[in-house]
């Protein structure tokens, strides 16, 4: 049995999500939702022949039995107004807006913690920064590491200034 799900936002990431899900064995999307009718994106939508609905939020806030899980690929502001009503109508969100709300989720790092949680974040857009800076900081650590110890007789000069173009982007 598949988990239905709802895409809310028909921009550029609602519908690349929407084709991962069609590809899904484990989701399908029950609704495709934006705000203007004139969307190329629910157009899109609808060429693929997937319900859409150009209401918003209250959309899925008045089809609630249709979906268990929403992925909200809205916007920060507009995920700070969506988020309150559907967890208090007893739905789980993924949020792939830059709000900073819900738990944060890195799939190959704690995805066991997220499990019950009810507003995932999925840390995208400007939310990564801090993870990125970590694992550049990780790189250049390594790369100073191997540059002493598996180069010794080599200059250090080309590695250090690839440790430092790793940490400055």
């Amino acid at each position: 049995m598949k988990l239905k799900t709802a895409i809310l936002g028909s921009g550029n990431i609602g519908c690349d999500l929407l084709c991962k899900v069609a590809k899904s064995d484990s989701l399908s999307c029950t609704m495709f939702v934006g705000r203007s009718p004139e969307s190329e994106g629910l157009k899109f939508a609808q060429q693929k022949g997937f319900d859409t609905y150009a209401e918003g939020i209250d959309a899925l806030m008045n089809n609630l039995e249709e979906f268990d899980l929403v992925f909200d690929a809205t916007s920060a502001s507009s995920h700070m107004a969506h988020a309150g009503r559907l967890i208090n109508a007893g739905k789980t969100i993924v949020n792939l807006t830059p709000a900073p709300v819900g738990i944060l989720c890195v799939p190959t790092l704690n995805e066991d913690a997220v499990v019950a949680q009810n507003n995932i974040n999925m840390i995208t857009c400007g939310d990564r920064r801090p993870f990125l800076s970590l694992l550049l900081s990780i790189v250049h650590i390594a790369i100073l590491i191997i540059s002493r110890l598996c180069l010794p007789s080599q200059p250090k000069a080309p590695v250090q200034q690839l440790a430092l173009i790793w940490t400055n982007t």
